[in-house]
């Protein structure tokens, strides 16, 4: 097999059949089954450590590689993001009751063009009892992050777990248009393209102030 995508955290290889590998540095049971128990990807062997599985498909891509074609840039592709990435938060909230804290690009792939799949180990944590994030120690910012993480100063600290759909609403934003929002007093100039939609409402609802009114509803 060759390697096709090499990132920090995993790795991905492909051989001549479309059979593809992915590779993590560590066990990643809740990260593995977050992309297997939603059907994101059809896993034809998981080795008994979680360190990696093998899955058939047609391409694997890059975030990078996949918005750096124009054509790629679009409504629907928007709405696959969403699908794919909801889904696997709403796993592992609900289910292994662990969620991640930012979104960085370079962690997502994109599997036929339709499935986004978040695969990081360091930006996934656990979730108290009152559904929060415990920050303990030191940690990376290198994403996506909201306005209460970068606010953070001192620790530990502890915020809500909605503080990842704040990420996810950039993450859409910078899909769509390639940019990165300093303050949401620009929100409404940068959205203005897709106009009174569902998308736009959908992003306004994840960047809302308020932590605790945030939401990943599309409705």
């Amino acid at each position: 097999m060759i390697e096709l995508l090499s990132a920090p955290e995993f790795s991905v290889y492909k051989n001549t059949d479309n059979l593809f590998k992915l590779m993590f540095q560590k066990n990643s049971e809740p990260l593995v089954n977050s992309i297997i128990k939603t059907k994101q990807i059809i896993a034809t062997n998981i080795c008994d450590d979680y360190t990696f599985l093998f899955f058939r498909a047609s391409s694997v891509k890059s975030f990078k590689q996949f918005i750096s074609k124009n054509k790629n840039i679009t409504y629907e592709n928007t709405l696959k993001l969403i699908f794919s990435l909801t889904k696997q938060l709403e796993y592992l909230i609900k289910i292994e009751h662990k969620c991640y804290y930012q979104i960085d690009i370079e962690n997502i792939i994109v599997i036929d063009n339709y499935h986004f799949l978040y695969l990081s180990n360091e930006n996934l944590m656990d979730l108290s009892g009152s559904n929060n994030l415990l920050f303990f120690k030191p940690f990376c910012r290198d994403g996506f992050i909201s306005p209460e993480i970068s606010n953070i100063k001192i620790i530990p600290a502890e915020i809500h777990f909605k503080t990842i759909y704040y990420s996810l609403g950039l993450l859409i934003i910078y899909f769509l248009f390639n940019t990165n929002i300093n303050n949401l007093q620009d929100l409404k100039e940068i959205l203005h393209p897709i106009g009174e939609t569902k998308l736009s409402a959908f992003i306004y609802r994840c960047l809302t102030e308020k932590i605790e009114d945030r939401n990943i509803l599309y409705i």
